[in-house]
């Protein structure tokens, strides 16, 4: 952006505590936003190292000031402080308020967090426009709401999961937050998966899970799964400094993936994943995704060019064994999927912002 266009830009997400998918979004355009514009996070100041170590997003340009203004529930004090703005980036719970800055985007992650449709939000969703991940997320929101919808799905940058052949090792990996509920990544299901087989196809791997945990529910989740590994090369990992998964992602040569499964998605398509930027990470790093067939992760992955889904436990580990067994078609597999991954750059992913906020 030019400097006759410079923005007063606020921000605020009700889980920043948490520092998962969504909050690494929003804090990344906080990052991207404020090279050339003031821009402010209403959140604890402790967000600014806690996200360069877990997340690895430099916020040294971001100003923080605490979220009271969200959680006194003062509607005054609210309209004050961010009629100031330019614009504003409000991650929801499900919850919205009166947008008071010029421009205002309210962020959706998932169909779990789509405002309910009744006269008082009607009311309050006037001057809002919509910020989602992926088609999926999209179609759930164009359900309830006609506001404008923007699909600006999540960035990375490629360079810093850059690796060579000669690095990987016979790792599979699974990247995703220790829930036991709302958005369970099913790793107790690759742990039933790789041990099942472990003896007759495995033998010469082990399976690396890393997570995330933040409360009490998260910490006993991780205990669960750690309980279920028996007899076989399993590592599970939480809370990893942001630079050593990056190793990970370079050593391993597999990635699973499998949100969604087992689930009524037709039900409770907030089971599936939302988009998969774990999965893009792992594709960066030429790590070959085998992810549910479920979600955002479809408009990730193509078929037998980049990547593989998989439906049954059983068409996982025949889709693993054809991977493991043909290194040559595995390259050619990692070779696309790091292609594919240019895709979510920052530059593209700044681009399509740009666009979005001018």
């Amino acid at each position: 952006m030019s400097d006759n266009k410079h923005k007063k830009i606020a921000i605020y997400s009700p889980y920043t505590t948490i520092l998962g998918g969504g909050e690494r979004y929003v804090l990344s355009i906080a990052s991207l936003l404020s090279s050339d514009n003031t821009v402010t996070v209403f959140a604890s100041s402790q967000i600014k190292k806690t996200a360069e170590k877990f997340l690895g997003i430099d916020l040294e340009k971001v100003n923080f000031i605490p979220p009271d203004i969200f959680t006194s529930g003062n509607r005054l004090q609210k309209f004050q402080v961010l009629k100031k703005y330019d614009l504003i980036f409000y991650v929801t719970d499900g919850s919205i308020f009166y947008p008071f800055a010029k421009s205002n985007y309210l962020i959706i992650q998932s169909p779990d967090h789509i405002p309910v449709f009744n006269l008082s939000n009607k009311i309050k969703m006037h001057n809002w426009q919509i910020l989602c991940y992926s088609e999926f997320v999209k179609k759930f929101i164009s359900q309830r709401w006609s506001n404008k919808i923007h699909i600006l799905p999540p960035f990375i940058d490629p360079l810093t999961f850059k690796t060579t052949q000669k690095e990987k090792k016979n790792i599979i990996l699974s990247v995703g937050r220790f829930f036991s509920h709302l958005h369970n990544k099913k790793h107790d299901v690759l742990i039933k998966v790789f041990q099942n087989y472990f003896k007759d196809y495995f033998e010469s791997w082990r399976l690396v899970i890393i997570g995330g945990t933040s409360d009490l529910d998260s910490q006993e989740y991780l205990q669960y799964l750690k309980s279920l590994v028996k007899k076989a090369p399993i590592e599970i990992y939480d809370n990893l400094p942001y630079a050593r998964l990056k190793q990970y992602y370079r050593l391993a040569k597999i990635y699973w993936h499998a949100a969604g499964f087992g689930e009524d998605l037709a039900k409770n398509p907030q089971k599936a994943e939302h988009f998969g930027i774990t999965t893009v990470e792992a594709m960066a790093a030429g790590v070959v995704p085998l992810v549910f067939h479920a979600g955002g992760q479809i408009e990730i992955v193509d078929e037998n060019k980049n990547g593989y889904f998989w439906k049954t436990e059983d068409e996982l580990t025949t889709k693993t064994l054809k991977i493991m067994k043909d290194d040559s078609l595995r390259q050619q597999i990692s070779q696309e999927a790091v292609y594919r991954a240019n895709d979510y750059s920052p530059p593209v992913f700044y681009e399509k912002l740009k666009r979005i906020i001018d």
